[in-house]
């Protein structure tokens, strides 16, 4: 039932989109296998469930190694 009301703002509003920002944001409990698990619950067809996976994988992946080359960069910059 969580899982459900977190991502029903998300699902209902922005459909597809709305998948793929869920799955993207990078914080525990969201990814990829709750948005599988959302996409379930929704019954979003199978499809487009792959490929909001596979983009909010690669758009979290990338969320992340932005906010890692800042603090690595706000690091450098400290020590020096």
């Amino acid at each position: 039932a969580n899982v459900r009301s977190r991502s029903r703002k998300y699902i209902e509003k922005y459909g597809q989109i709305g998948l793929i920002l869920f799955i993207a944001i990078p914080f525990p409990g969201s990814g990829a296998w709750t948005g599988a698990l959302v996409a379930r619950i929704f019954n979003v067809e199978e499809s487009r469930t792959v490929v909001s996976i596979i983009l909010g994988v690669l758009l979290s992946s990338y969320v992340s190694y932005i906010i890692s080359m800042m603090g690595i960069g706000l690091a450098e910059t400290l020590v020096v």
